[in-house]
């Protein structure tokens, strides 16, 4: 202890219901009345100071002195994450000290134009397209519930600017200049 005052670790990211897509998580840590000492991991005990262990699942998957930790490899769906003080020797405090929170890994979504084909030139000011998704969910973007990972909407990109949003596999590109 510092001062005779409790160790304390929090978790300052991610933020609990946390939602990302791919396999990797970066979790920050805040510590109060402890020292975190990257140098001294694996040494001997010294009250007050040392590192902390990171747990996924209920497995442990590294330790670390720094206020950060980026867990990589993560499967999609809901993951417990816990971080949990411990002395330089590796060995617990005298009391249990640890945060946790949850957090949601979506696979990476993908958009595909499935038509027109890439090069297809058209006298038209406005084309027909489809495109095909993975791991992604259509919804209106109307106000009503609140964002949830792997649901969304589409944004429609026209030389670089943003024409409109769309949440329907198959709509209509209008405006278009003749040419390039």
């Amino acid at each position: 202890t510092t001062e005779g005052k409790v160790p304390r670790i929090s978790i300052t990211a991610p933020s609990p219901g946390f939602g990302t897509y791919g396999d990797t998580v970066t979790v920050e840590v805040a510590v109060a009345n402890f020292t975190l000492a990257p140098a001294s991991i694996g040494g001997a005990a010294i009250e007050g100071e040392g590192h902390w262990h990171i747990f996924v699942d209920g497995t442990q998957k590294g330790n670390t002195g720094a206020a950060n930790f980026t867990l990589t490899g993560l499967a999609a769906g809901t993951h417990a994450i816990r971080v949990e003080l411990r002395n330089n020797d590796h060995s617990q405090l005298g009391v249990p000290v640890n945060a946790s929170v949850s957090v949601e890994v979506a696979p990476v979504p993908g958009v595909h134009i499935t038509s027109p084909a890439s090069g297809v030139k058209t006298s038209n000011t406005s084309v027909q397209v489809t495109v095909s998704l993975n791991d992604f969910t259509l919804v209106d973007f109307t106000p009503g519930p609140a964002n949830q990972i792997g649901h969304g909407h589409i944004h429609v990109y026209v030389d670089g600017n943003l024409t409109d949003m769309v949440y329907a596999t198959t709509f209509t590109v209008s405006g278009l200049s003749v040419g390039n």
